[in-house]
């Protein structure tokens, strides 16, 4: 006989919920990236996938309510491992993340003092997991689920949430001043990736005040982030891609990071960046085999945009250097266009 209060079926309905959305939603965009060769997108796939087993848990002693009408045995704390294990798992890869986009170059210096920390964290939860956790059964067999908390003020309490305030400081707050500093579709990309961390990071810092509330939104507010965190790596579909108007004598579409024109200047982020991910700096779409690479920064052009911009003004959009050099350089001058101009018309 089914035993489950009210509490029980909305911790085990939002359970259940966060858990499967956030694997669904992984795998995905994992699919998704693996088809277009996006490598950060990809790892944010599996970032989301892992972070989805946070609420396995409490999804697994759902389960077991509902056909058993029990819950499931937890003699040695194995429910608190499995509940609190993918924190730090989740928050270093959200720091990789975070580090190529910032700083690629340096990003293992930054990554293993908090590689060091995690390792820590889970040997210490595994290995003493009764003195890690503290557990709240239901006075009835059944009637609601297993409530798993750490022990205040132990080492992985701390740890723990130093992960998150880290995450908070470094990547919330990391990628709003990159956004602000930023312009175009760059600002709006790091927007969503700020707004996706407050929401992901925030809320489990509001349940430590709060804890009637973590049943009800926290579960829903940190699966929310996901949808941001998508939305500020996806690249825009194909179909649309060309469908955009070509301006002047390049097509230049919209997707992650892009320029619609030759910007004033073009950060070395911005180089690494198309480079890892083998997109043409120019156009965005994927590298063949053949391609041009700048011999004094190594940006990236497909075949296509090189030979025109070789017949245009003839100069890398990073370093300006000719791309052929027995051809004339014609440094971008943006032009006002006259009334006997004509100007292109909006489709």
């Amino acid at each position: 006989m089914l035993l489950l209060i009210v509490d029980g079926w909305i911790n085990g309905i939002t359970a259940s919920f966060s858990f499967l959305l956030g694997s669904i939603l992984g795998l995905t965009i994992i699919n998704q990236a693996r088809k277009i060769d996006a490598r950060l997108l990809l790892i944010m796939g599996f970032n989301i996938f892992i972070s989805a087993f946070f609420w396995l848990a409490n999804f697994s002693d759902f389960i077991s309510v509902i056909f058993t009408s029990t819950n499931l045995p937890n003699p040695n704390g194995w429910l608190g491992i499995f509940y609190l294990m993918w924190g730090p798992l989740g928050f270093l890869i959200s720091l990789y993340i975070g580090a190529e986009l910032f700083f690629p170059e340096k990003k293992m210096y930054f990554i293993v003092p908090f590689l060091i920390l995690a390792i820590f964290y889970e040997l210490v939860i595994f290995i003493n997991p009764l003195n890690s956790f503290i557990f709240e059964y239901p006075a009835i067999s059944g009637e609601n689920l297993i409530q798993t908390n750490f022990i205040r003020f132990g080492i992985p309490f701390i740890l723990n949430y130093f992960f998150i305030i880290s995450g908070l400081i470094f990547l919330g707050f990391g990628y709003l001043i990159k956004g602000i500093s930023s312009k175009g579709i760059i600002r709006k990309k790091f927007f969503l990736l700020s707004v996706g961390y407050f929401l992901f990071i925030g809320f489990p810092i509001l349940a430590i005040f709060v804890q009637s509330f973590y049943t009800y939104f926290v579960r829903l507010g940190m699966v929310s982030g996901f949808f941001f965190f998508y939305f500020g790596l996806r690249e825009a579909p194909v179909e649309k891609r060309r469908q955009k108007p070509i301006k002047k004598e390049l097509q230049v579409k919209e997707s992650l990071f892009r320029l619609y024109e030759r910007p004033d200047h073009i950060t070395e982020e911005e180089v690494t960046f198309h480079r890892e991910r083998k997109i043409c700096l120019i156009c965005k779409n994927d590298l063949s085999r053949l391609n041009y690479i700048c011999p004094k920064c190594n940006a990236l052009y497909c075949n296509k945009c090189s030979e025109e911009l070789s017949n245009l003004e003839n100069m890398c959009w990073v370093c300006d250097e000719p791309f052929d050099e027995t051809k004339p350089i014609r440094p971008y001058k943006k032009v006002k266009p006259d009334k006997d101009m004509d100007v292109p018309r909006k489709t």
